[in-house]
């Protein structure tokens, strides 16, 4: 699940900011180097421009995006600096100020963008670097400048590095999507043989590019690729395990880039090396398991248990999601009021904060666990709500009607009210009216007992104990096929039997 989000900022973009336009010139991790039309340089924090008020994208550029400096982990040490010692030149030369230069800081009168033309400072700086030793001439400079503006830091690494084979070998291109379409086929169907692939193949080249036009690989070329492309797929095994593996959702197996916290958030965990006693008394060995911000490296949550299953990840969730509070022994330069955390704002917002530990509550929004299954935030919605029906004092709440009501608000804002979109309308049609109500007092209406008022404690047992399974109950009508959109069509449809409900259409002159 993603909420919504301002795009990704590209290289070449303009945008607003602070009542000016500028363009982005450059991209380093969670920084973004902006520069107005005169050629000033401004450096900020990515998180604090998209959370501007007056921010806006104006127009997207034609540049490809530019990958974090995160794509330079995979590369030789000595070729990832030399990387990044090109963008500190190459910022330099873009914008006149090299990156990170202090507040108020001005170019240099050889790389004021004012009083320098883009050739002039390519120039310069071909000569400063053959001063230091480098045998680099503009012509040099001039090309990875280029590069840069199109494909970003990693663009300026040598492509020597860069694996050109393919997998698949000299294949058929025409042939490898024959392939690939006739394996995609055999996951809702029957087993069937590599020998039917073959002969599907065969047909789908004939039905595209005509009979006898695209040549078939030998037998045994075939049977290579066919390897390659169903690995995983099990077009020849069970039929069940088949459909199984199809049905999961896809990892994002490629370098992701992030811009804010809790916009990817990864689920790992690996076995440690200790023999401790069990809770039963029984000696075995645990397994670590932490939640992780990408954007931020930040561990959120972290839990020691026998074996990780779906409760872990719901509590991983819950103690990313509340503040830690500070325990007995530790220092007090572990308080969240000693950190360069905005307590005191975010106290207003929850009173947790006054005695929490330093640690930041980070709101996710896509979770990756471990082996590249990605797991969508509702199921983790579903199980944290299960463990706070049986544990509400651990998650400090007091098994009141009020404080549950609360929580599930404050996920829905987590989620950029996207988890409850369309709750209000679901309970509608199974109540069958109050349309006009909010969903907390919906809910108490369809407790045993229905409205009560004032509230006694019998009746807030019952409204806890309602709220749980009718969550339960929408996360399954919003799970399915187009589930947000049968759950407004039968709230249309509820509405159409009002005697109280008239549709106005517009007249055809007052549409414009």
């Amino acid at each position: 699940m993603r909420s919504a989000r301002p795009g990704r900022l590209r290289l070449g973009d303009r945008v607003t900011f602070e009542k000016r336009t500028y363009t982005v010139v450059a991209l380093t991790g969670m920084r973004v180097r902006l520069a107005d039309i005169h050629g000033t340089g401004m450096l900020i924090d990515q998180v604090h421009l998209q959370a501007a008020e007056d921010f806006a994208v104006l127009g997207a550029g034609e540049r490809a995006a530019l990958g974090s400096a995160a794509l330079l982990d995979h590369l030789p040490e000595k070729f990832a600096e030399r990387a990044l010692w090109w963008q500190h030149h190459l910022i330099e030369i873009l914008t006149g100020l090299p990156p990170y230069a202090p507040a108020g800081a001005g170019p240099r009168p050889e790389y004021d963008p004012a009083c320098r033309s883009l050739a002039e400072r390519e120039r310069t700086k071909a000569a400063e670097l053959t001063a230091l030793g480098e045998e680099i001439s503009a012509r040099t400079v001039k090309r990875k400048r280029q590069r840069y503006e199109a494909g970003g830091i990693a663009a300026v690494v040598d492509h020597r590095l860069t694996p050109h084979a393919s997998l698949l070998g000299r294949a058929d291109p025409r042939v490898v999507a024959a392939m690939r379409q006739a394996i995609a086929e055999s996951v809702p169907a029957s087993t069937r043989t590599i020998e039917y692939a073959r002969w599907r193949t065969g047909r789908i080249l004939a039905a595209e590019h005509g009979e006898g036009l695209v040549e078939m690989p030998s037998r045994a070329t075939f049977y290579r690729l066919f390897g390659k492309l169903s690995g995983g797929v099990h077009v020849t095994g069970s039929a069940r395990t088949r459909r199984s593996l199809a049905d999961q959702p896809e990892g994002p197996f490629r370098y992701e880039q992030v811009a804010a916290p809790g916009e990817l958030m990864q689920i790992d965990s690996t076995p440690l090396d200790v023999l401790v006693r069990l809770d039963d008394g029984v000696p075995g060995r645990v397994e670590l398991c932490g939640l992780v911000d990408v954007a931020t490296r930040t561990i959120a949550a972290a839990v020691v248990r026998p074996t990780t299953k779906s409760v872990d990840a719901s509590l991983l969730l819950a103690r990313a999601l509340t503040p830690e509070p500070m325990r007995p022994g530790w220092s007090d330069s572990l308080k969240m009021s000693r950190s360069v955390l905005p307590h005191r704002r975010m106290l207003s917002l929850d009173e947790r904060l006054e005695h929490a530990a330093a640690r930041p509550v980070i709101i996710p929004e896509t979770i990756v666990c471990d082996r590249g299954k990605a797991f969508i935030v509702f199921k983790q919605y579903r199980a944290l709500l299960t463990a706070v029906r049986r544990e509400p004092a651990r998650h400090g709440l007091d098994g009141t009607f009020a404080t549950a009501t609360a929580f599930v608000l404050g996920l829905d804002a987590g989620s950029n009210w996207h988890m409850l979109a369309g709750f209000q309308e679901w309970l509608v049609v199974r109540h069958g009216t109050g349309h006009d109500l909010t969903w907390p007092i919906l809910v108490r209406h369809l407790a045993p007992g229905g409205w009560v008022h004032p509230l006694t404690q019998q009746a807030d047992t019952a409204a806890v104990t309602t709220l749980h399974p009718l969550l339960s109950g929408f996360f399954d009508a919003r799970e399915q096929s187009d589930g947000l959109g049968r759950i407004f069509r039968d709230y249309q449809s509820w509405l159409t039997t009002q005697a109280w409900y008239q549709f106005e259409a517009a007249e055809p002159d007052q549409i414009g």
